[in-house]
């Protein structure tokens, strides 16, 4: 809910999917990494800490598919953790943004995916 606000307060729009545990994400990944005439996703916003498969996992799988390896992932996550930058910077992502603890710094979250956005569309 809080992402969907900070986007729309960044005036980002479209149509934002959601997955509830690391299960359902790599369910959706496979998906569409089998249909070709489903779109994907323009950016992925992933929490490290998902239940029943960590996020970590998740964008191990996201990195060898040939659909989703070159989709900007932004972590969102609690951990604050130096081996978990340095991982998730291995992991090529294109922000590792620790959960912020008021809302002002989580409307930031919008601005930085749009910032990511246009990153991505230059390359």
């Amino acid at each position: 809910m809080l992402i969907r606000r900070a986007m729309h307060e960044s005036g980002l729009t479209g149509e934002i999917a959601v997955a509830g545990d690391g299960e359902e994400a790599l369910r959706v990944v496979n998906r569409l990494d089998a249909d070709l005439s489903l779109n994907c996703p323009a950016v992925i916003v992933l929490d490290l800490n998902l239940p029943r498969v960590h996020g970590r996992d998740v964008l191990k799988h996201l990195r060898q598919s040939l659909r989703f390896r070159a989709i900007p992932v932004v972590v969102l996550t609690s951990s604050d953790a130096e081996k978990d930058r340095v991982e998730m910077a291995e992991l090529g992502v294109a922000r590792y943004i620790p959960k912020p603890l008021d809302l002002e710094e989580f409307m930031d979250i919008g601005r930085i995916i749009e910032d990511v956005l246009r990153e991505y569309e230059r390359a």
